[in-house]
């Protein structure tokens, strides 16, 4: 017919031609306009929101509270714009929770379900030890810590943090004592509390009396004061240290300076460190001070005299008794890292420590008046500073455990070997006659 049209009637078959290509165009038109809105509608479908209850959205709102609650971020992190776009990019369908969500309902939730298991992991415990102390935060807030430690049926130790709780008032022996027995009801452990670890204080030590528990000083604490008071009490050796803070603080409160030292450093092939600054609570940050400011002596004193600050620079004598300092202090070093340890049973150690400190330092009295550094420096000539000075990294106080250990093997009677082996003998199972005694 077309063909007939064509041939014959060609201004029949041009108007017949030309609606059947509207008519194609219309219908294509029409066919990518449906599938346009079926396209637009899966999208606009796709960009609507998770539900609350969803099992997505609460997933994701689980990696929000363990980013809170494990990294310690502030609960306004949801409120701030580039934590909102990092959401949005990673997916767009998520609400976030309001600050308001959190703090009333999701984080006080995830508390009690974690409180449940924790109650659960402490069910079957039948004996633990405690270890509380008193702290004060930035804005002059006190609190009471109490974290319990335990060895589950596994024989692994575990710690669970039981309560940091604000104390409000005067810290009595009573009120810590009540705030003490309150914790261990509502934790259901009465009658599980071996003893105790706490400072020695007054107050500490009436508040456990008053819980009825057995209190066990800590060590750590105990070394603190120990050195303090040494510190403090050996002639010439605290201004030498308030001059130390006074470079460290002068370091800190500098851009320039911090600068020359690190251009200094570079140049003398020194590492890189920043001065530590000491804190009054915590003798050790005194130690690592001074250890750092020997470190960087050299490059400390060049740029002190490069910007005019000849009169912090440490002379001769002045270094000296912090060398001899340091290498006092170093074993008391030793002994706080080891017993402020989570890993292990730390009680076992305490004998052991004290008796090689105790060692230690009678070995130093016997060396050259070391005991007293100031006069060590002072009664040294320039031609003994020249000599090399002893290192402050010293040996690890177990070695010296493990040479005596080994002493005290070669020193045992043979008869003790046999008497140890004829009492495993008795223990045995009788034999009968037709066994060989050999095979016992």
């Amino acid at each position: 017919m077309f063909k007939h049209l064509k041939l014959k009637h060609h201004e029949a078959f041009s108007e017949v031609e030309e609606k059947r290509r509207q008519a194609t165009m219309a219908s294509s038109t029409a066919s990518r306009s449906r599938q346009a809105t079926i396209r637009e509608s899966f999208i606009n479908k796709g960009r609507g929101k998770y539900p609350e209850e969803s099992p997505k959205a609460k997933a994701i709102t689980s990696k929000l509270l363990k980013i809170i609650t494990l990294d310690l971020q502030p609960v306004s992190i949801v409120e701030d714009p580039g934590f909102k776009e990092l959401v949005r990019e990673l997916d767009h369908k998520y609400e976030i929770p309001s600050r308001r969500s959190l703090m009333r309902s999701k984080l006080p939730t995830l508390y009690q379900h974690t409180k449940e298991l924790v109650k659960s992991a402490l069910k079957d415990v039948s004996a633990m030890t405690l270890t509380t102390d008193l702290w004060t935060s930035r804005v002059t807030e006190s609190y009471m810590c109490v974290t319990c430690h335990f060895i589950d049926t596994q024989w692994d130790m575990k710690s669970f943090v039981l309560a940091t709780t604000i104390m409000l008032g005067s810290h009595t022996g009573e009120k810590i004592g009540e705030q003490l027995k309150d914790i261990v009801t509502e934790w259901g452990l009465e009658g599980k509390i071996q003893a105790v670890v706490s400072d020695s204080g007054a107050n500490m030590l009436a508040g456990i009396r008053h819980a009825g528990f057995k209190q066990i000083p800590c060590l750590a604490h105990t070394l603190n004061l120990v050195v303090k008071d040494a510190l403090n009490g050996t002639s010439g050796l605290n201004e030498i240290v308030k001059k130390c803070s006074s470079i460290c603080s002068f370091f800190h409160h500098s851009s320039k300076s911090s600068d020359k030292l690190k251009e200094i450093q570079c140049q003398l092939g020194l590492p890189e460190h920043k001065l530590i600054q000491s804190v009054d609570t915590r003798w050790n940050s005194t130690f690592y001070m001074l250890e750092r400011l020997v470190e960087q002596q050299t490059a400390i004193t060049t740029v002190l005299c490069l910007l005019g600050k000849n009169s912090l620079c440490l002379n001769e004598t002045e270094l000296q008794i912090i060398k001899n300092c340091l290498l006092s202090l170093k074993p008391f070093e030793e002994v706080t890292g080891e017993i402020s340890a989570k890993k292990y049973v730390s009680v076992s150690r305490v004998i052991p420590l004290s008796t090689l400190v105790i060692h230690e330092v009678q070995m130093l009295k016997q060396g050259e008046e070391k005991s007293d550094p100031s006069v060590s420096a002072t009664a040294s000539t320039p031609e003994d500073n020249d000599m090399p000075t002893p290192s402050v990294s010293g040996c690890s106080l177990w070695v010296l455990f493990d040479g005596e250990r080994d002493k005290s093997q070669m020193h045992r009677a043979s008869s003790t070997d046999a008497h140890v082996e004829m009492r495993r003998y008795m223990e045995e199972i009788i034999t009968t006659l037709n066994e060989d005694p050999l095979k016992w």
